[in-house]
């Protein structure tokens, strides 16, 4: 995936790793598997080999760690599991629910954040609130979002704002937003950035 990324021309990518066995849920927003295919890095050797090959390709890597609720019970799991991809070498940790945001924050202060789609980030105020008070680098904005708002995302000092063109099902399975047409060609994700 990652070399089709790279002669696509991609310049950024996400990345998944695989949750510790005793987990009791993945920390991204991922299903396990996707048209049969793992989307998860299996291991930490795989994982670091997969950010140097991206890094050596003059690729960012953010991390997925977007899961919508992250109990507290499974704090320190979920942060043992994000010192890894930073370890690893990932640019960046998208995050997807605020206390996990607040945990990273607290633990790597110097790690910025991307406010995945999960925080439904719809308003200038509040992304200003993640940029202020939890390290907030860049912001997923919402399918939605019309043109004007994502101006103002844009206006904001600091903050990089990442929309997410779906035309297709994007990255959320079963969830196609393309019109009923027989002869429509579009693929389903055009995005200045790439899935991994």
């Amino acid at each position: 995936m990652l070399e089709l990324q790279i002669t696509g021309g991609a310049t950024e990518i996400y990345l998944a790793h695989r949750s510790p066995a005793d987990a009791a849920s993945s920390f991204d927003a991922l299903p396990g598997k996707r048209d049969g295919d793992p989307t998860q890095v299996s291991n930490r050797r795989l994982l670091k080999e997969i950010i140097a090959q991206a890094h050596a390709a003059d690729m960012k890597v953010h991390l997925c760690a977007d899961a919508p609720a992250v109990t507290a019970g499974e704090k320190d799991a979920f942060l043992a599991h994000v010192a890894q991809g930073i370890e690893a070498g990932a640019d960046s940790v998208v995050v997807g629910a605020l206390p996990a945001a607040r945990w990273i924050a607290d633990t790597h202060p110097d790690v910025p954040l991307v406010a995945g789609a999960p925080l439904g980030v719809t308003t200038v105020a509040y992304a200003k609130r993640l940029q202020e008070g939890y390290g907030v680098r860049r912001i997923v904005v919402p399918h939605a979002t019309a043109l004007d708002e994502i101006a103002a995302f844009c206006a904001v000092d600091g903050l990089e704002v990442e929309v997410p063109v779906q035309t297709g099902s994007g990255a959320d399975c079963h969830h196609c937003r393309l019109p009923a047409r027989v002869r429509a060609r579009l693929p389903g994700r055009l995005s200045g950035h790439t899935g991994g």
